[in-house]
């Protein structure tokens, strides 16, 4: 009888096996994977009381105690789209906002990059690339965000990283993610609602469902979370809301405070 399955299918699904087997083991072609040092790891010397605080202070909410609204954005976009949120808030001096930016697309956005940052706007990172993180390897986060946070040194040099949010929030209260994130310097930010960003009335879902400590999920590339970003920074401020970054807005008792002075390690 002969096999409903084709040599090239045999072919392609042997391939994507095998590949899927590598990739327990072995990061992507453009990592370094063989050389096992961690040199922004290794220098960075993150005191064992901030990891322990970062890992358990998960954010997941903002100071509910006043009006303070977090609008955050994930992934990438184009330079047009990064213009159309950040014009939104250059009405408003004080408003800031969050961007988490994949690694992977960081060069290619250097410019928009460096407007976000210039004007006052928080950087975080979503990872390295939009994987599911609890389906990967310890030494494969490492590289990723160690990847992550050098590449960003090449494009903002100095710049310090100090909070990422899970692709697809997949990790959430992992103690080996967050330890991991903790050994880098950077603290998990959840969200409290999605504003959709794929339907016409988002901007309107944002201004109903918003309350104070609100951190608002949005997409920097999805049509309505750009197109609408001035109609929600416009609205939030008629709502007596005060739009800032995660580091200004999150509870007080999730902002770490050391007990002695970090030690800072130059590298030789």
């Amino acid at each position: 009888m002969k096999s409903p399955c084709s040599r090239r299918d045999f072919l392609k699904i042997f391939s994507h096996t095998f590949v899927s087997m590598l990739g327990i083991r072995y990061a992507s072609h453009d990592l370094p994977y063989f050389n096992n040092s961690f040199p922004y790891l290794e220098s960075n010397n993150i005191p064992n009381d901030k990891i322990e605080f970062l890992v358990n202070h998960e954010i997941v909410e903002g100071d509910t105690s006043r009006d303070v609204v977090m609008m955050t954005y994930d992934d990438n976009g184009s330079a047009e789209q990064i213009e159309f949120i950040l014009s939104a808030y250059r009405c408003y001096p004080n408003c800031k906002a969050t961007f988490f930016y994949l690694g992977d697309k960081l060069k290619k956005s250097a410019k928009s990059i460096e407007k976000i940052v210039s004007e006052g706007h928080l950087l975080g990172s979503h990872f390295w690339n939009h994987s599911r993180m609890t389906t990967l390897s310890s030494d494969r986060i490492k590289r990723w965000f160690e990847l992550n946070i050098t590449t960003l040194e090449e494009i903002l040099p100095g710049y310090k990283m100090e909070y990422f949010r899970m692709p697809y929030g997949d990790g959430v209260s992992d103690k080996r993610l967050l330890t991991i994130a903790a050994q880098f310097g950077l603290q998990h930010v959840f969200w409290t609602m999605g504003s959709n960003g794929l339907v016409p009335d988002t901007y309107q879902k944002v201004l109903w469902s918003v309350k104070p400590g609100s951190i608002v999920l949005s997409h920097m590339f999805r049509y309505y979370d750009y197109t609408q970003a001035g109609l929600i920074v416009d609205g939030l401020q008629e709502k007596g809301f005060s739009l800032e970054t995660i580091h200004t807005g999150k509870k007080p008792e999730d902002q770490y405070k050391p007990t002695a002075p970090e030690k800072t390690i130059l590298p030789r």
